[in-house]
C-alpha cells in the first residue's frame, strides 16, 4: 500500500467548466479537512511527481484541473487506441516511455524478458523497445546491441514477414549512429529502412531521422525539406489529433532549423506551437519540452531578450537534470546556449564555466571527440577565452576545433569561416602577421563558396571584417575592440567609414523599435563613426538619442539591467570623447563620471574602467587641476594592471602621461 498526497490546482476564473466541483466543508463530518468533491470523469494534468517517502512517507503529486473539451477527448481516445488496445506490460512500458518515465518503462520491458520464453517472436519487439529506451537515455552503444538482437528475431526463418519492424530497427540503428557522429553510416541505415517500409507512420519516423542527419551535416535546407515532409505525413495522411505529442516534436524540429537559418519569425511560430501542444498533451517535465525551451532560448538570445532566454534555458536544464542526471548530452546543448547568453551579458567567467561543463559532458559521452557538436563548443570557448585576453588558451582550443572540423565537415563548410576569422584575430593580436594574413585569406575563400551564394550580406560582413582587420592597428589585447566598445573596427580610410555609416543607417531603419539592445548598439556605432570623421554635432546627436532611449527603458522587465547598463556606459564614454576633442573639459568630465558610475557596477571590466580614469586624468590636466589629474592617472595604472600585463602598450601610455605630468 502506497500513500499519495495530491495537490490540485484549479483555475476558478474560468466561466465555463463542464464538470463542476464544490466544497463540501459544511456537509462533511470532517469539517476541519476542507474537502472538495470533483465530478466523476474530471480530467487532470500531471504537473509534477516526487517521491517523498523517505521524508514524509508518501508520494507527492501535483495536478491541474483541465477542461474536458472535445479536442482533449479526441486526444484521450487516440492515445487509448495507440497504447491500451492490449492492456499488457509492454503497452504500459510504451505509455511510460511516452510520458518520459524511462526508468519505469525499462523496468517493465526487462520484466517481460524474464517471463517470455527464449525464441518467442515477441522477443524482437522487447529488444527493440529496450533500444528505444537506451536511445532516450543517451546510451547509444547499448541501443545498437539491443537492435542487433531484435534483428536476429525479426529475420529468423520461422517468423512471418516482419519488414516493417525490420525497417523500424534500421531507423533506430541510424539514430544511434547519428548521435555517435557516424553520419554516413546513419544515413545508410535510414536509407535501408525507407527501402522496405510501406506504412506512412514508419516512413514519417525515418524521414524525421534523415532530417536530423542532414541538420548535423550542415545541410539545413535538406533538413527542413525532410522535416516538412514528416509533418505533412503526420497531419495530412495520418490525421493526427492536434494535441498529439509527436506533432510537438515535428514543430520543434522545424523551429530548430529556422533558428539555425536565422529566421526568428518562423522559428518562434513553430516553437510556440510546439510548446502549446506539449503543455496540453504531456507532463510538464517531459524531456521533449526541455528541447523546445532550449530552442526558444536560442531565439531570445539572438533577439537580445536575455532575461527570457535564461528563464527558458534554466527550465530546460532543470527538466533534463531531473530526468537524466548531470551527464546527458542534452544538458551539454543547454549549457552551451547558456554560455552564449552570459557572453552577450559580458559575464565571461560564467560563459567559460558553462562551455567547459558542456565540453566535459560531450567528451565523456559515447561519441567522445567524434561528437558532431564538439568543434562548435571548442570554437565558442576559443572566442570567450580570446575576449578574456587569454590568447594562448584561445589559440590552443581553436586549433582543436579546427582539427575536429577538418575530420567531420565538408571542405568549404561555413563554420570554417568563423574558425579561420578567430585564428586570424588571435595571430594578429600576437603580432604573427604571416599566420594572420594566411587565415584572413582562408576566411574569404570559404565565405565565397559557402556563404556568398545564399547570403550576400553575411559574405560582405566577413569581407569587411577582413579588410578592416588588415588595415587596423594592432589590437589592445581585448579582441580588437575600441576602448569605448562601440564598434569592433574603426578604419582610418574615409570611404570605409562612409560604408560603415551607410550600413549602420540601413540597419537602424530595419531594426524593430522594440529591439532596444540592437538599437542602442547601432546608435553608439553611428556616434563613434561620426566622431571619427570629426562630424561632432552628428556624433552627439546619436549618442544622446541612445541615452534618451536608455532613460525611457531602464526599468523595462524585458532586459536585465546589466544588459542596458553595459551599453549605456559606452554611450556616455563615447560622448565624453566627442566633448574632449572639442576641448569642452567640463562636459567631458560630466559624461565620464556617468560612464564610471555604470562601469563600477560591473567591476570585472578593469580595462574599460582604466580607460575612463585615464580620460578623466587628462581632462583634469587640461583644467589645470593637477592633483586630481595625478590621482586618476594613478588609478588608471593600478586598475589596468588587474587585467593587463605590465608591459602592455596601454599601461605604457598611462605611465608616460603620468611622468609628463609629474615632471
Amino acid at each position: 500500500m502506497l500513500s499519495v498526497l495530491f495537490e490540485i490546482e484549479v483555475d476558478t476564473t474560468r466561466s465555463m467548466i463542464k464538470r463542476p466541483f464544490a466544497s463540501i466543508n459544511e456537509l462533511s463530518q470532517f469539517s476541519d479537512e476542507d474537502e472538495v468533491v470533483f465530478s466523476v470523469g474530471s480530467m487532470f494534468r500531471i504537473k509534477y511527481v516526487e517521491n517523498q517517502r523517505s521524508v514524509n512517507g508518501y508520494w507527492y503529486v501535483q495536478l491541474e484541473l483541465v477542461e474536458d473539451d472535445n479536442e482533449m477527448n479526441e486526444l484521450r481516445n487516440d492515445l487509448e487506441q495507440q497504447y491500451c488496445d492490449k492492456g499488457n506490460l509492454r503497452s504500459l512500458g510504451l505509455v511510460l516511455r511516452a510520458m518520459g518515465d524511462y526508468e519505469r518503462a525499462e523496468r517493465y520491458f526487462r520484466m517481460l524478458l524474464e517471463y517470455i520464453p527464449e525464441g518467442h517472436y515477441n522477443m524482437g519487439f522487447i529488444y527493440s523497445d529496450l533500444a528505444m529506451i537506451a536511445l532516450d537515455k543517451g546510451d547509444y552503444q547499448t541501443a545498437i546491441q539491443h537492435d542487433e538482437k531484435a534483428l536476429k528475431y525479426f529475420t529468423a526463418p520461422d517468423i512471418y514477414d516482419q519488414r516493417e519492424y525490420i525497417g523500424h530497427v534500421y531507423t533506430q540503428l541510424g539514430t544511434a549512429h547519428q548521435h555517435l557522429g557516424n553520419l554516413d553510416l546513419a544515413m545508410k541505415y535510414l536509407t535501408m529502412a525507407t527501402d522496405i517500409q510501406k506504412s506512412p507512420e514508419s516512413l514519417s519516423c525515418t524521414y524525421n531521422q534523415m532530417a536530423l542527419v542532414y541538420r548535423d551535416k550542415g545541410e539545413k535546407q535538406l533538413a527542413l525539406e525532410y522535416f516538412q515532409k514528416t509533418l505533412n505525413i503526420e497531419e495530412q495522411v495520418l490525421k493526427r489529433n492536434k494535441y498529439e505529442p509527436v506533432l510537438a516534436t515535428m514543430y520543434n524540429n522545424i523551429g530548430e532549423i529556422y533558428v539555425q537559418l536565422g529566421d526568428d519569425e518562423n522559428a518562434l511560430k513553430y516553437l510556440h506551437h510546439a510548446l502549446y501542444i506539449r503543455l496540453k498533451g504531456t507532463v510538464s517535465t517531459h524531456t521533449d519540452l526541455a528541447a523546445i525551451y532550449t530552442n526558444l532560448g536560442n531565439v531570445y538570445s539572438r533577439r537580445q531578450e536575455l532575461k527570457k532566454a535564461l528563464e527558458v534555458l534554466e527550465k530546460a536544464l532543470e527538466i533534463d537534470t531531473q530526468k537524466f542526471g548531470s551527464n546527458h548530452e542534452s544538458l551539454a546543448v543547454t549549457h552551451n546556449n547558456m554560455s552564449l547568453v552570459y557572453k552577450e551579458m559580458n559575464d565571461l567567467p560564467r560563459a567559460v564555466h558553462h562551455l567547459e561543463t558542456a565540453l566535459k559532458i560531450l567528451l565523456r559521452s559515447q561519441a567522445g571527440e567524434n561528437h558532431v557538436n564538439i568543434s562548435e563548443l571548442q570554437l565558442n570557448l576559443g572566442m570567450v577565452q580570446f575576449a578574456l585576453g587569454n590568447s594562448n588558451k584561445a589559440l590552443r582550443i581553436t586549433q582543436k576545433a579546427l582539427q575536429n572540423q577538418l575530420k567531420k565537415l565538408p571542405e568549404n563548410h561555413e563554420m570554417f569561416a568563423n574558425t579561420y576569422l578567430l585564428l586570424a584575430k588571435i595571430y594578429k593580436n600576437e603580432k604573427d602577421m604571416i599566420n594572420a594574413l594566411k587565415f584572413m585569406e582562408k576566411v574569404i575563400e570559404v565565405a565565397r563558396v559557402a556563404i556568398l551564394p545564399k547570403d550576400k550580406l553575411a559574405f560582405e560582413s566577413f569581407q569587411l571584417q577582413i579588410d578592416l582587420l588588415k588595415n587596423s592597428q594592432y589590437g589592445e589585447g581585448l579582441g580588437f575592440q575600441q576602448a569605448d566598445g562601440t564598434i569592433s573596427y574603426m578604419p582610418d580610410n574615409s570611404d570605409q567609414q562612409d560604408d560603415l555609416i551607410s550600413n549602420c543607417h540601413q540597419q537602424l531603419q530595419q531594426v524593430a523599435s522594440v529591439d532596444i539592445i540592437n538599437r542602442l548598439q547601432l546608435l553608439n556605432n553611428n556616434g563613434a563613426l561620426y566622431s571619427k570623421k570629426e562630424n561632432f554635432p552628428m556624433a552627439i546627436k546619436y549618442f544622446n538619442e541612445a541615452i534618451d532611449i536608455f532613460n525611457k527603458n531602464q526599468t523595462s522587465d524585458q532586459y536585465f539591467p546589466e544588459q542596458l547598463e553595459n551599453i549605456i556606459k559606452r554611450s556616455y564614454f563615447g560622448i565624453s570623447r566627442v566633448y574632449y576633442r572639442q576641448e569642452d573639459w567640463a562636459m567631458s568630465l560630466k559624461n565620464l563620471q556617468k560612464a564610471l558610475d555604470f562601469a563600477l557596477k560591473q567591476n570585472q571590466d578593469y580595462f574599460f574602467i582604466a580607460e575612463i580614469y585615464h580620460a578623466m586624468g587628462l581632462s583634469y590636466k587640461h583644467q589645470l587641476d593637477f592633483y586630481r589629474a595625478i590621482h586618476y592617472l594613478e588609478l588608471a595604472i593600478s586598475t589596468a594592471k588587474k587585467e593587463l600585463p605590465n608591459d602592455h602598450p596601454r599601461i605604457q601610455i598611462y605611465v608616460h602621461n603620468l611622468r609628463q605630468l609629474k615632471n
